[in-house]
């Protein structure tokens, strides 16, 4: 069996791309599959295995670009790919797309058999200053609208997603959908999770404005006791510039407890994690939020923002119980200070913490990819 992936850009090495390279290297162990993956940009497959942990290389691989170009804006670069796209025959058995910005400039006719939705589609964003970025989007999809089979299967990365494709009215259109938790190399973290910490806090996430990386720094100048730790992915030049921007922040605010790492290896985030007492969340909405169980995984108390996948499918909605989660800065300052000062038991809450973490390890994913792909098969015969 021959299997085509379509991811974008592997090169941004976050959740998403985890998720994918974990699917595609199930299918060759599993399935007997071979893989072709359709990206954007070359793969260094090299830092996969040393930020992602994961050791895996394709059978085959289609690219446009050695490195995607630094000013030309995502739905531009989408457009080239599915430009250059239109022209190729897909010889594979099956199409999995497993970044879905693409979806809406795919060839008339692709049909793809799993379409693995990991946040919300950008023609369905309602911000008015989103308005610009997604017209290609929305334009794209209205010309293939009536001639665009769907997808045989939708499947979302956590049930506030879901919640929310439907509540924007992005799936009424949709068969049923299946969720598949994010996968998180769990037993791995916790290895390296200990008992003596000290008194930092962790953060992780691309260094992108979503991530609200100056909610955190505000944070860090009222808990002058913690060291703070940024770690995060910078790849595209609006990564260096908002890398910049919380640097000099940083700098303004005249803040010494705080620790700005890029692009960190993965045995470095492991050492740091394992290390650190609290881990910090603050984006709003974020569709689930893997290093958040990664700092479970090694023993890190989550504070997170009270809102999304963080809130609804990882924490449960148990306040206080596995974590905390704050709606204002000042209630994430009280967590923080609460825990370096021992005014609660530390100890239960970063046990249950890894515990809650094993529901989303990686074997618990293969086997809820496993059933889907069962499911698949009673749907298209394969």
């Amino acid at each position: 069996m021959e299997i085509a992936i379509i991811h974008p850009s592997l090169s941004f090495l976050g959740g998403e791309e985890l998720a994918s390279v974990l699917i595609a290297k199930w299918l060759r162990e599993e399935m007997k599959a071979k893989i072709t993956y359709y990206t954007l940009d070359k793969t260094e497959w090299s830092l996969v295995k040393n930020i992602l942990g994961v050791d895996f290389r394709p059978d085959r691989e289609w690219y446009m670009f050695s490195k995607l170009p630094e000013r030309l804006p995502f739905p531009c670069l989408l457009y080239m790919m599915s430009s250059k796209l239109k022209g190729i025959h897909y010889g594979e058995d099956l199409i999995i797309v497993t970044q879905v910005d693409i979806y809406p400039f795919l060839r008339v006719g692709t049909r793809v058999y799993l379409l693995y939705i990991q946040h919300t589609p950008p023609w369905c964003w309602h911000s008015p200053m989103n308005v610009y970025y997604k017209i290609p989007y929305i334009l794209a999809l209205h010309r293939s609208l009536h001639k665009r089979p769907l997808p045989y299967l939708i499947v979302v990365n956590s049930k506030y997603l879901e919640h929310d494709l439907r509540y924007r009215r992005c799936m009424d259109a949709f068969m049923k959908s299946y969720i598949l938790y994010p996968p998180c190399p769990v037993r791995e973290f916790m290895k390296h999770s200990r008992y003596n910490k000290e008194n930092w806090v962790v953060s992780i996430g691309r260094f992108t404005p979503k991530k609200r990386f100056e909610e955190l720094l505000r944070i860090a100048k009222n808990v002058t006791e913690a060291t703070f730790f940024i770690i995060g992915r910078v790849y595209r030049l609006y990564d260096r510039f908002y890398f910049k921007r919380i640097s000099n922040l940083r700098e303004k605010m005249r803040l010494k407890n705080v620790i700005l790492i890029p692009n960190a290896t993965f045995s470095l985030k492991k050492d740091i994690m394992s290390r650190s007492k609290i881990y910090l969340h603050t984006t709003v909405g974020e569709h689930f939020g893997i290093s958040i169980i990664e700092g479970m995984a090694c023993g890190c108390i989550p504070i997170v923002h009270r809102s999304g996948g963080p809130w609804i499918d990882i924490m449960g909605r148990k306040q206080g119980y596995y974590g905390f989660a704050y709606t204002k800065k000042e209630e994430a300052i009280k967590f923080i200070k609460a825990i370096l000062n021992d005014e609660i038991s530390s100890e239960e809450l970063a046990i249950r913490a890894r515990m809650r973490a094993t529901n989303f390890t990686i074997d618990a994913f293969l086997s809820r990819l496993r059933i889907i792909f069962e499911t698949l098969q009673q749907i298209v015969e394969l």
